[in-house]
């Protein structure tokens, strides 16, 4: 199992991350309705060459919640690189890549390289201010499940053969911090002007049997971020098998450099 450790944001937040392997450090940075258990098989797959940590982003399990914004987020996965000592491969998975991609702007050299899943860039900006009105009101009235069926329909996809009502029960506990990244995505905006000043390589992943949006958030970073490679993984969707997304992040750490030359 995952040892387990608490780490303190710029803000004063305690965040919760889990931490397994030795190696080359890879930090996975989650989406908003994928409970770390999901990434648990991903991280022993890893685990033989790598040392692996999964943050539990604020608001969710047992890391501390406060109001945010993007900033917050990346500042957040600065904090856990500090604590990891050496630059690592940062991995984000949906909104997770979101905040990942933010990161790299704040972090210097501590990132290695990127990893990023799927971001929904299509959800990001003012257009999501209603859903967070309806969400923060439906949180109010202890509607949890709501919550999570709300941001299914609209920002994050549905696993393939699950049942929405079913889905979003099982998944209510995360409706506090669902709350919370509706704020960070509807008071953000894709940075293209920014993004493109990176140079840390890239690996911009999509699962080939996703979702038209999570194709379409694809073509569209490719676009904003000219730096990395697009891989498209056979028969995934928005929440991979592990073991090609194990084979694309291992096979990526070790041989960034050429990897990345063969952009787009």
């Amino acid at each position: 199992m995952p040892a387990g450790a608490i780490i303190s944001s710029a803000d004063g937040i305690a965040l919760t991350v889990e931490s397994t392997g030795s190696g080359t450090p890879i930090l996975v940075v989650p989406g908003s309705l994928a409970p770390p258990p999901l990434y648990h098989p991903l991280m022993a797959a890893l685990a033989h060459r790598h040392r692996v940590v999964l943050l539990e982003r604020r608001g969710y399990g047992e890391s501390g919640s406060r109001p945010c914004r993007m900033r917050d987020q990346a500042e957040d996965i600065v904090a856990v690189l500090d604590w990891i000592g050496e630059p690592a491969m940062v991995f984000g998975h949906s909104f997770g890549a979101i905040a990942a991609l933010e990161s790299a702007r704040v972090a210097g050299n501590r990132i290695s390289t990127l990893a990023l899943y799927e971001p929904p860039l299509h959800a990001m900006g003012p257009g999501l201010l209603p859903m967070l009105s309806r969400a923060r009101d439906l949180l109010a009235e202890h509607k949890e499940s709501e919550v999570v069926a709300e941001f299914l329909s609209a920002v994050e996809a549905m696993p393939p053969g699950e049942d929405l009502t079913q889905l979003s029960v099982l998944l209510a506990e995360r409706a506090g911090g669902v709350v919370s990244d509706l704020r960070c995505l509807s008071s953000a905006e894709p940075r293209p002007e920014q993004w493109a000043e990176l140079t840390v390589p890239a690996l911009r992943l999509r699962g080939d049997a996703s979702d038209e949006a999570g194709q379409e958030d694809c073509r569209w970073l490719a676009d904003l971020v000219p730096f990395g490679r697009l891989v498209g993984l056979p028969g995934q969707t928005h929440f991979p098998d592990v073991v090609p997304l194990a084979a694309a992040l291992g096979e990526f750490s070790e041989n960034p450099v050429r990897t990345a030359a063969s952009a787009r």
